[in-house]
């Protein structure tokens, strides 16, 4: 049986198959045990199990999960930090800002729209080219000499709104992307970037890279159907041409009510951190890359949906 069971404290759940238990038969006037509860939940987790093993193997895809790749995501190198235009009074346009995080720790700036301005003229002066933030990728820095450099920029990946021509056109007439020193605000203003200039070999700081989107998709994993998020992820920032293994990682959680306010009592239409629930025991799916390499043995919690050969999707194995 290939679920996961907790027979330890403070959970103690004995539960043994062996047995043939079916079910708890609960009595009036006798305390109900915290392991009863837990063994009630196994038994029939258990029965889950041996059903969905008839059927499907270990880590298989239930529904769902189609995997697709874009080798023509479209990328700008910006500056680091940017402070000679303010937004609402705000100057604050560095490397911290660019990279903070929501709540749910998803980066602030993914999903905002910037517009570029005209070659850079001024904030007022604002291009008809707009732009969806797709991810962020931090800078890469190294140490050459004793001095810290910059091995790879600040890279924004985008979904252009409205564009036309290719991004590293030196045909001012044919582009229709964000153009080298230009200077990007988002719409609701809340961030300013500038675009890096052509560079002394004269490689511009625009192109295409490469990113894989997943389905939303159900699993069956450790005995339990686990739903599994639409994701995507950057595959390679500046090629077109990678090679990657496309997994999922699998992670079990126990989750408190202290990580989760939400599993403290609501009986009063609000969670009560004065009377914490009980704990959750948590699958996750994680969406990633590996080696390419064919010698390479995956671990155990480790699904193959994907390889990736020169920027193509040559197979997809569920396993």
């Amino acid at each position: 049986m290939s679920i996961t069971t907790f027979n330890q404290f403070p959970y103690y759940d004995d539960f043994d198959e062996t047995k043939n238990y079916m079910r708890i038969l609960f009595r009036p006037g006798y305390s109900v045990q915290a392991r009863e509860l837990n063994q009630l939940q196994t038994a029939i987790q258990a029965q889950i199990d041996r059903f969905g093993s008839s059927i499907y193997k270990e880590n298989a895809r239930v529904l769902g999960g189609e995997i697709n790749l874009d080798n023509k995501i479209p990328y700008v190198k910006v500056e680091a930090s940017f402070g000679n235009f303010s937004v609402n009074g705000d100057s604050t346009n560095n490397v911290a800002s660019y990279l903070s995080r929501n709540a749910n720790g998803t980066y602030q700036i993914i999903g905002k729209i910037l517009r570029g301005t005209a070659r850079g003229a001024s904030v007022n002066d604002l291009g008809n080219i707009r732009a969806e933030v797709v991810d962020i990728i931090p800078p890469v820095y190294e140490s050459v000499g004793g001095n810290t450099v910059v091995k790879t920029p600040l890279t924004l990946q985008l979904r252009y709104l409205n564009s036309g021509g290719t991004p590293n056109s030196s045909n001012d007439s044919l582009v229709n992307y964000f153009s080298p020193d230009e200077i990007l605000i988002a719409e609701d203003n809340t961030f300013t970037f500038k675009v890096l200039p052509i560079d002394t070999e004269g490689a511009y700081p625009t192109g295409y890279g490469t990113r894989l989107f997943a389905e939303e998709a159900v699993y069956f994993v450790k005995g339990c159907f686990v739903h599994v998020p639409r994701r995507s992820i950057n595959v390679a920032t500046y090629s077109q041409t990678p090679y990657r293994r496309v997994v999922y990682n699998i992670i079990e959680n126990i989750v408190t009510s202290s990580q989760d306010s939400s599993l403290n009592d609501n009986s009063i239409g609000t969670p009560n951190e004065g009377a914490p629930g009980a704990n959750r025991y948590q699958i996750i799916l994680d969406l990633g890359l590996d080696s390419f390499d064919p010698n390479k043995k995956l671990g155990k919690n480790v699904i193959e949906v994907a390889k990736i050969r020169a920027g193509k999707l040559v197979g997809k194995e569920v396993t």
